[in-house]
C-alpha cells in the first residue's frame, strides 16, 4: 500500500529504535532463525542493480517470542499514529530482515541496518 501524499515527505523508511533490546536480547532473536532457510528477497531495479537484497526470517508469534511482540508493540503504535498503518496488537508474526556484508538497503546504510534491532 502506497503511503498517502502528505506523509510521504513525513516517512523515514529507515528509522533505528536504540535500546529496546540488550545485548543478550539480540542475541536471542538472532538465535531463532539459526538453522533455518532464509527467504532471498531481491527487488531488481532493472539495471541489473537491485533496490533491495536481504535475507528474511518470519518470527511467529509463540509463547517463546510473546516477550519480542510486547516489546515491539509502542513502536507499531507510532507507526500507526505517525503514517496511518493499522498494526493490530495481535499480529501473528515478525519478519527478521539480514543485511549481509555484501547486501545493501540504498535507503538504509549498513551501519543502520546492522543496528536497527537494538
Amino acid at each position: 500500500m502506497p503511503i498517502r501524499g502528505d506523509l510521504q515527505e513525513a516517512f523515514d523508511y529507515c528509522e533505528v529504535f536504540l535500546g529496546r533490546f540488550e545485548a543478550e536480547e539480540r542475541g536471542r532473536v538472532i538465535a531463532l532463525h539459526q538453522g533455518t532457510g532464509a527467504l532471498q528477497s531481491r527487488m531488481p531495479r532493472g539495471d541489473g542493480a537491485f533496490i533491495r537484497d536481504s535475507d528474511l526470517f518470519w518470527v511467529p508469534r509463540t509463547a517463546e517470542t510473546e516477550w519480542i511482540f510486547a516489546r515491539i508493540w509502542d513502536v507499531a503504535t507510532l507507526y500507526n499514529s505517525r503514517y496511518g498503518f493499522e498494526l493490530f496488537e495481535e499480529m501473528g508474526q515478525l519478519q527478521l530482515t539480514r543485511y549481509a556484508k555484501d547486501q545493501l538497503h540504498p535507503r538504509c546504510p549498513a551501519w543502520r541496518a546492522s543496528r536497527a534491532i537494538d
